[in-house]
């Protein structure tokens, strides 16, 4: 097993050898990449300084942490989906996608159309941010809104992870990081985008397009399929994030997703652990957001008893 983590942290390495070994503050005399001949930080284009990686944690921790997560979420994953499969959400329509009405997919088309625009107008590499987890939620609205031959399974499972991954867009409003924003007006549609993704997956909950709960309403089920469905959540995004974004954040030397070295402005989140202090914040975030979900419908559907939505 050593012998493979030390492989695996050589061809970590082996994929950006420019990467200093700490995030460079800014300033002008700091060198952000290495090589033959380095680059100051003076010399990046505007908003990039901001975003470059570095060797914070070493590649052997790289290698270990991708291992570790990689297993674990793929373990969970087996686990859960069994699971899932036995139980079936309290909706009546499970025949056609679940997608959303025309006004809300001219907003996700035009929320993709203008990140496409700051991303090409950005500074070189801007383009690999469409990884970034909210950038991502938003693709993930735009497949279900045009996939043509989307299924009710799929939409299914992309809304209830959905739900959760909107609270990360609470988090980026209650704690932004702009300083890369430089473009017109990119400030201010970051706050907007982000206030719209927040709520965007409400909507079909309380529509009753798709459900948090169970069909049946026992404690058990009501909690295992309340569990099953967030650490389905998590390991998807552990799993994306870990094994998929940071050899991507390494290749490309930005610090996509802080998988290279923390959040700034923040003294909390820090040290050789700090990803899975992140892992521990994120789990936070998306049990408060599937509980508010789940908690609102069940209010809901105490008034009003679920009925058969019309599927735009």
């Amino acid at each position: 097993m050593s012998v493979f983590l030390s492989y695996l942290a050589e061809a970590f390495y082996s994929l950006n050898t420019s990467l200093v070994d700490e995030p460079p503050p800014g300033t002008e005399l700091d060198v952000c990449y290495l090589g033959k001949q380095v680059t100051f930080c003076k010399d990046l284009e505007k908003g990039k300084r901001f975003s470059v990686g570095s060797w914070y944690i070493s590649p052997m921790q790289h290698a270990r942490e991708f291992c570790a997560v990689t297993s674990i979420c793929l373990l969970v994953l087996c686990w859960t989906f069994p699971i899932l499969g036995r139980y079936h959400p309290c909706t009546n329509n499970r025949l056609k996608a679940v997608r959303p009405p025309f006004p809300l997919k001219l907003v996700v088309l035009m929320a993709v159309m203008v990140q496409v625009y700051y991303k090409a107008q950005g500074y070189k590499g801007k383009i690999w941010f469409w990884l970034m987890p909210c950038n991502m939620n938003w693709l993930l609205l735009f497949f279900i809104s045009f996939y043509p031959a989307l299924s009710w399974q799929v939409s299914h499972t992309i809304l209830q992870m959905c739900i959760s991954f909107s609270g990360l867009a609470v988090v980026a409003l209650v704690v932004p990081d702009v300083d890369d924003l430089v473009l017109p007006l990119e400030v201010p549609f970051f706050f907007i985008s982000h206030a719209i993704l927040a709520f965007f997956p409400f909507y079909f909950v309380v529509t009753q397009q798709i459900s948090t709960l169970p069909s049946q309403r026992t404690a058990n089920a009501v909690s295992l399929y309340f569990v099953s469905w967030l650490l389905v959540t998590c390991s998807i995004f552990g799993l994306f994030y870990f094994s998929v974004v940071t050899p991507l954040s390494i290749y490309s030397g930005l610090n996509l997703n802080y998988m290279l070295s923390p959040p700034p402005n923040q003294d909390i989140v820090v040290g050789p652990w700090y990803r899975f202090l992140s892992c521990a914040s994120v789990g936070t975030v998306f049990f408060v957001m599937r509980f508010l979900a789940t908690l609102g419908e069940w209010v809901l559907i105490s008034v009003k008893p679920p009925s058969a939505t019309k599927i735009e």
